[in-house]
């Protein structure tokens, strides 16, 4: 079979538009199906977005619900329990507890002695804040912060101290005569001497001491005031949160309040001793003291509470 040259180029031509029609289709089909792709990890991809911001939202809506039942648990507490400064108005204390507010609260005291912390190295330091961080992280309970200062008064013990360098002085003036006579008239008994002059240098010893005392102290107190603070926490519950009803009837009625206070003071002494701070509660008689100090804030002079019962003032 012959073929001319243009059946021959006709025939080449259709080859090639067949061969450029399937490159277009194979072409055509694959970008097809990479955009179909593509569209597929987009939705997949919107899809675990979408999921992500409904957790999200389901998260945050819990957080904010849990914060406003924070909120209400908190002004439920606060509307029972009174601030620190209010302890002056209370009902009664019983066995080492204040009772407050008719017997719908009830708080226990921590003396709390502090810690040099300028004086810790930075290791020390770093340890400390991390142990308090812990501490605070830890409390489920509100606590309160009491600071009471007061200026001390020295004028009392200076009196003393200024009488009992008088005495001394009189007692080592008899020493050196019974010394310079013993020693003139009996010069043979060396061993009562001897004694004497021990007990001469003993008092001469004890005599400076005291006066060196009385002239230093008065040199720090003569231009400036010594002050004294004393720091407590304030551990409290409510009737409410104990389920107790007042009024009471007997003090084993509010027994619950007692032993919760307790509990949660023993806790608080332990996690202050990791911080380094000591700290033990108050008993009654300490109770009544502060208190007492609190009314009496503009007094020069400090009054012993416990003597001032004996003396029958509280009668």
């Amino acid at each position: 079979m012959n073929l001319s040259s243009v059946d021959l180029l006709n025939y080449i031509l259709s080859g090639m538009i067949i061969i450029f029609s399937i490159i277009i289709f194979f072409f055509g089909f694959k970008f097809f199906f990479h955009e179909k792709t593509a569209n597929t990890k987009k939705e997949v991809k919107e899809n675990d977005n979408s999921l992500e911001n409904l957790d999200f939202l389901t998260k945050n809506a819990k957080s904010i619900k849990s914060k406003k039942a924070a909120i209400a648990e908190k002004e439920a507490l606060e509307a029972n329990i009174r601030p620190g400064e209010n302890l002056l108005d209370f009902d009664k204390i019983h066995n080492g507890m204040i009772i407050l507010n008719s017997g719908k609260a009830f708080s226990m005291l921590l003396q709390c002695r502090g810690i040099n912390f300028d004086l810790m190295s930075d290791e020390e330091k770093i340890e400390v804040n991390k142990n308090f961080i812990s501490f605070f992280n830890k409390i489920l309970y509100p606590i309160q912060i009491h600071t009471q200062t007061r200026v001390l008064n020295f004028h009392s013990g200076f009196k003393s101290y200024q009488q009992r360098h008088t005495n001394l002085a009189a007692e080592l003036k008899g020493l050196v005569l019974k010394f310079n006579d013993l020693r003139s008239n009996h010069p043979e008994n060396t061993s009562q001497i001897s004694i004497l002059a021990k007990k001469i240098l003993s008092k001469q010893r004890l005599l400076e001491y005291v006066k060196y005392f009385i002239d230093e102290i008065k040199a720090i107190t003569s231009n400036a005031f010594i002050i004294q603070s004393n720091y407590y926490l304030v551990v409290s519950c409510t009737a409410e949160e104990l389920k107790l009803s007042p009024p009471y009837k007997s003090p084993s009625d509010f027994q619950p309040a007692q032993l919760e206070l307790t509990k949660r003071s023993e806790a608080l002494i332990k996690g202050l001793k990791l911080c380094g701070v000591e700290s033990s509660i108050l008993h009654t008689n300490q109770i009544v003291q502060l208190l007492y100090n609190a009314f009496d804030q503009g007094s020069e002079n400090f009054h012993k509470v416990t003597e001032m019962m004996e003396a029958g003032l509280f009668n």
